[in-house]
């Protein structure tokens, strides 16, 4: 259900970035981004030091915990808990739904068509802001696919405009919605200014939502993590105890073999990193044993084959050597504990060196190599369905930046021109992905762009799951989208 990560009501921003050294303009005082690495969508996991010694296993057991370093309040405990309730009201459009009906299961393969639908009563209602009792504001909707159904996050926020609670609904066909308790991120850092990000991960112990916030800063810096949750229902949520990783971490990665969650660097690499098969125990990675020596790792992603994480060969020649001998890398442990390097044939050394993960779906990942050498940069794409054996596809890769997946399924979201004003006059594109990475057009039918709120698609509105697609406008609409092979 990567969407990686989500943005949240931020404008749609494109960045490609080579693995040259940046210069932030625009801001006095402004340094080099380390690694210009971490800014967007897939980037933004790419955290590393090559000097960490282990540390003792970490325990995230203790009574749930709210968010980074204050304890939890009432707030939440003392909410009618209407995690049973199906909100339902009448929609004055959309073609009647019976209260009866189960969306069934997605046609395996390729998908060549899906049907758009607009949901009515006894489903998620137009009044769905209405659902939010005790007198709770809303601000936007959050929707997430996993193998179980959908999940939406229904973000409410306080006077200054801050994120500060959310209701979680739960669907496993689309159609048919439950509310959850509400979550409260009161109790966040005082420092804090409340998350602005927030995307799903799904593992062997259920869900996680990850709750972040860019710094206010001038220059680069990673993403605050303000708070993980986790859920094997998508309804009833609860905070892990973030308290032993001590503010180092910033990005959270799961998949059928685990959770990896992992903390900047001062290269902008990935400086610490810890895995855990149940989010509650977890494991630190020993990055300055003998299989990363001489190496920084960027990016990270779990999948059903394991852990994965990428990087290159260090050298302390860095930015300024346009011969210095830096080389794509990768990583692989089956277990999170061991890590062996594996090979990523034809790849190309040079001066500054950016490598990515991407989780594609749960059995196949994506690769991304930006190498800058002699002023000329070459992107480097490969796929593996094991994490060991990597093949090589021709560039241009695909676009991933809007991508939308299940853990089966991937989809890539395209608006007109690259821009949300193009998707705000025409009809987004959704193509599938299929083991070669090829993208095919699905086409859509019963569904009108003039439907839609401004500014809403394609966000963080839309989701694949086990029956299809689902769609939640801002202002509560949903839309279902019933796929045919």
């Amino acid at each position: 259900m990567n969407r990686q990560p989500l943005r949240h009501r931020a404008p749609l921003m494109i960045v490609v970035l080579a693995g040259g050294c940046a210069l932030l303009s625009g801001c006095v005082g402004a340094g080099s981004s380390p690694s210009a690495a971490a800014s967007a969508g897939s980037s933004a996991r790419q955290i590393a030091d090559e000097s960490q010694s282990p540390t003792p296993t970490l325990s995230a057991s203790e009574p749930d915990f709210t968010p980074r370093t204050a304890a939890p309040t009432s707030d939440s405990d003392t909410s009618d808990d209407l995690s049973d309730t199906t909100c339902s009201a009448v929609l004055p459009k959309g073609a009647p739904v019976p209260a009866s009906t189960t969306a069934p299961a997605a046609p395996a393969g390729a998908w060549s068509s899906v049907n758009w639908q607009k949901l009515p009563e006894n489903a998620l209602p137009n009044e769905f802001i209405n659902c939010a009792v005790d007198g709770i504001p809303s601000a936007s909707v959050d929707v997430f696919g996993w193998s179980k159904g959908f999940v939406a996050l229904e973000l409410g926020t306080n006077d200054s405009g801050q994120v500060d609670n959310a209701i979680p609904y739960a669907s496993s066909d689309g159609l048919t919605w439950h509310r959850g308790k509400p979550i409260s991120f009161a109790a966040i850092d005082e420092d804090s200014n409340g998350p602005d990000d927030f995307y799903m991960v799904e593992g062997p112990a259920g869900l996680a939502i990850v709750a972040t916030e860019e710094p206010a800063v001038c220059g680069w810096e990673p993403p605050i993590l303000d708070a993980v949750l986790k859920s094997q229902d998508g309804l009833n949520w609860s905070f892990i105890n973030l308290q032993p990783f001590d503010g180092d971490a910033n990005y959270v990665a799961g998949g059928g073999a685990g959770y990896l969650m992992t903390g900047a660097g001062s290269q902008g690499d990935v400086g610490v990193a810890w895995t855990s098969s149940d989010l509650v125990i977890w494991h630190k990675v020993a990055l300055d044993s003998a299989g990363f020596k001489g190496s920084l790792t960027q990016g990270a992603a779990v999948f059903s084959g394991g852990f994965v994480m990428t990087g290159y060969s260090w050298s302390q020649s860095g930015c300024t050597d346009p011969l210095a001998p830096n080389k794509p890398a990768a990583w692989l442990s089956a277990d999170g504990v061991s890590w062996s390097p594996v090979n990523l044939p034809g790849s190309l050394a040079g001066a500054n060196v950016e490598t990515n993960v991407i989780r594609i779906t749960d059995q196949l990942l994506l690769v991304e190599a930006s190498t800058s050498k002699g002023g000329k940069v070459t992107v480097t794409d490969w796929i593996s369905s094991d994490g060991a054996s990597w093949s090589q596809i021709p560039d241009p890769g695909p676009d991933v930046s809007q991508l939308i997946e299940d853990g089966v399924r991937a989809f890539e979201i395209h608006c007109p021109d690259n821009s949300v004003a193009g998707c705000q006059k025409s009809q987004p594109t959704i193509q599938q992905l299929d083991s070669n990475l090829v993208a095919k057009t699905v086409a859509q039918t019963g569904f009108a762009i003039a439907d839609l709120l401004p500014e809403s698609w394609p966000g963080d509105n839309l989701a694949v799951g086990p029956t299809g697609f689902v769609y939640v406008d801002d202002d509560g609409t949903v839309w279902f989208g019933s796929p045919t092979p």
